[in-house]
């Protein structure tokens, strides 16, 4: 690893399980902060296979479209391999989708929905905030090919030991062989897939007019909805899963639309529709909290309203924003795009 380039490499570490776990409020800040489960988070739950797959993503110079697909497969990783969620026919976390879609000992509703989400708010988001910090290492390989490779390596070990193993918080599920290649095929399909359309959606240094800022925080809001909030009413209803899967079909191919009306992507926007799905997390994850009564998330989801509320309202403010930094200034400099 190049000494120059830790910097981002463990913030891009360390900030992935914070903007999903305890933005989620699925773990509590003072579990996060514990050494052991802080660790086990920035490596194997998250840091491994995040920092892999964007090494990946610059190797293969991917757009919006690339980074989406090798988030898909970190949502596999992670929730279908690490967690095994995609294994649950009860307890599934959101539990309306129990029993939905379950197709050889796989929930098929739910893995399409968390693994889209994944692909945003764990990999997506998280990158794009550290090349916005340390925009002078964007254009660089964090790793080498040797390192990379051990990492991947060790990744894809201990993945397996866990996919195999029964120790799934204490629920005693253990993957099947059959599983295990259904999910790596599926992988390697986005991957090709990834490779194929990297070009798509590329991102640019261009700044944009601060009349048009907040458009690309309200699709960031609204892309929140559209999968999670939609699949659960969809899942609630019970209605024929080929259906749900034609659902999925339509916001790509609408989503893949969009990107294509655009030439370049410029990563100030992406910002925004990051902070825009990232407040909608908060904002519903207040909610629930309310509603249990939970202080602990009501505290840390406040917290993390008024925090993404004020970077929305710095770059909707300003007159224009670049992806030099999270919190905009003024700048006609152009940097060589990815």
């Amino acid at each position: 690893m190049r000494i120059r380039h830790i910097k981002p490499v463990i913030t891009l570490m360390l900030i992935t399980p914070f903007l999903t776990e305890v933005l989620t409020t699925n773990v509590n800040i003072t579990t996060m902060l514990r050494p052991r489960i802080l660790l086990a988070m920035m490596t194997i739950g998250y840091g491994f296979a995040v920092l892999v797959l964007r090494e990946l993503a610059f190797r293969m110079k991917a757009g919006v479209v690339g980074l989406v697909l090798l988030g898909l497969i970190y949502g596999i990783y992670n929730e279908g391999i690490i967690a095994k969620t995609f294994l649950r026919v009860h307890d599934v976390p959101i539990n309306i989708f129990d029993g939905y879609g379950l197709y050889g000992g796989m929930e098929t509703g739910w893995a399409m929905a968390i693994s889209t989400w994944h692909a945003f708010f764990a990999f997506m988001f998280p990158i794009i905030i550290v090349h916005s910090l340390y925009p002078g290492e964007r254009e660089e390989p964090w790793l080498n090919r040797k390192v990379l490779a051990v990492l991947a390596a060790i990744t894809l070990l201990i993945s397996a030991l866990a996919f195999f193993g029964k120790g799934d918080r204490g629920t005693g599920i253990a993957g099947t062989p059959g599983q295990y290649l259904v999910l790596a095929l599926i992988s390697s399909l986005l991957y090709l897939l990834a490779l194929r359309y990297a070009a798509l959606g590329k991102i640019s240094a261009e700044n944009i007019q601060a009349g048009g800022a907040h458009w690309p925080a309200i699709e960031g809001f609204c892309m929140y909805l559209a999968v999670i909030l939609v699949p659960t009413v969809l899942a609630a209803a019970r209605i024929p899963i080929v259906l749900y899967v034609v659902y999925f079909g339509v916001l790509a191919w609408l989503s893949l639309r969009r990107v294509r009306a655009q030439s370049d992507i410029a990563l100030g926007s992406l910002l925004m529709f990051a902070f825009g799905g990232q407040f909608a997390v908060a904002l519903f994850a207040l909610i629930v909290a309310f509603k249990r009564h939970s202080m602990e998330p009501i505290i840390s989801s406040s917290i993390f309203l008024a925090g993404l509320g004020y970077l929305l309202f710095r770059q909707s403010r300003s007159r224009v924003y670049n992806e030099s930094s999270v919190c905009s200034r003024p700048n006609t400099e152009r940097w060589p795009s990815g």
